[in-house]
């Protein structure tokens, strides 16, 4: 109890500094209990992902464009004369009945068997975007765009889904993909919560060249919004730094 009024205390005090959202990140980032449990121990990026796939994956009902732009998406995908689009890790399918609405042909993958029983939608598919031989079931081989919120933080293998996706595109295809703020790198669910330059390298490295990307990392409860097209055919972009 000691410890909760003191820091109560001290947010009340950040946030007579500080810019109210700065005062709320710090103190929301720093009173979790992975700072507050006593000894700090440091694990490895493979001993976290073996304990995340370890769990049971939780059943996810996001609603569409949930802290991203949907208005600005939309208009991105219609810009760029975009039919058909698939939703990676599309959850309860909420997205992608949405986009159906708005006169796309979509539909979405998902790991959990549950959320296609609960499906907003019919064409939601159980297909691990980490095995390409499961994304076959799918049975359409090239999409206009494929889009992919809240899912990339979650996977063991990235870069083997991100040139999975690659792969599902048609030339020029466009990638639009989201990834939350630093805020939830505790998050039990998440392997890697990547900064902007680790994930445009990963995008680079799968073939992806980053157009634009909007909202914040760091100091922040919205995430980032990454906005790439294909560029290679799973080839890397740039060279290898070693190279």
């Amino acid at each position: 109890m000691r410890d909760r009024k003191k820091r109560s205390f001290c947010h009340r005090v950040l946030r007579f500094i500080l810019p109210k959202w700065v005062a709320d990140d710090f103190y929301h980032r720093f009173s979790h209990s992975y700072w507050t449990r006593g000894k700090i121990k440091f694990e490895s990026v493979l001993t976290r992902s073996e304990g995340v796939t370890k769990k049971i994956e939780k059943t996810s009902s996001r609603q569409p464009f949930k802290r991203i732009n949907g208005g600005y998406v939309l208009s991105c995908l219609r810009k760029n004369k975009v039919e058909t689009i698939l939703d990676v890790g599309c959850g309860s399918g909420h997205l992608v009945s949405l986009l159906n609405s708005n006169n796309f042909k979509s539909c979405g993958i998902t790991i959990n068997s549950e959320e296609i029983e609960n499906a907003q939608s019919k064409n939601i598919y159980l297909c691990d975007v980490q095995n390409f031989e499961s994304l076959k079931r799918i049975g359409i081989d090239r999409f206009d765009a494929i889009l992919s919120f809240d899912c990339i933080e979650h996977l063991e293998r990235p870069l083997e889904a991100l040139k999975n996706i690659n792969k599902l595109l048609k030339k020029d295809g466009l990638f639009i993909s989201y990834i939350p703020p630093v805020r939830w790198i505790e998050c039990d669910y998440h392997v890697v919560v990547y900064s902007p330059r680790q994930y445009r390298w990963l995008l680079n490295l799968s073939g992806f060249e980053l157009i634009e990307s909007e909202g914040r990392y760091l100091f922040s409860k919205r995430g980032v919004t990454y906005y790439a097209r294909k560029a290679t055919e799973g080839e890397q972009v740039y060279p290898g730094v070693l190279q």
